[in-house]
């Protein structure tokens, strides 16, 4: 279920698993499209849910297992359509890891 931020509705009001987008207000939210949970709380077990455990949430959840022989592929394949370190960690951070992949790889960049 969805938090309706013009309510002014706080996600920790409720006793279900939420899920809200927040404000756009830091790079590394916008780069990345932040969505994040506020998961039920169980006062008997005294913990949170996780989703794969949460009757309502568990149905809706998919496993992709990707090969580890297929992890190269899918990054260069990613960098192509602008999905990096750089672009997903805007910080200098990401865009050291970025540089490190393209010289350890040896990337050929386009002009």
């Amino acid at each position: 279920m969805l938090v309706d931020f013009e309510k002014t509705e706080s996600p920790f009001q409720h006793s279900a698993t939420r899920i809200l987008r927040p404000s756009l207000n830091n790079e590394r939210i916008v780069a990345q499209s932040g969505w994040f949970t506020a998961h039920k709380f169980s006062k008997a077990g005294k913990r949170f849910i996780p989703l794969e455990k949460n009757r309502k949430m568990k149905d809706l959840i998919i496993k992709i297992i990707i090969p580890a022989e297929k992890k190269e592929e899918i990054l260069k394949s990613l960098a192509v359509f602008g999905v990096n370190n750089r672009t997903v960690f805007p910080y200098i951070f990401g865009l050291c890891e970025h540089t490190n992949w393209i010289y350890n790889n040896k990337i050929e960049q386009r002009q």
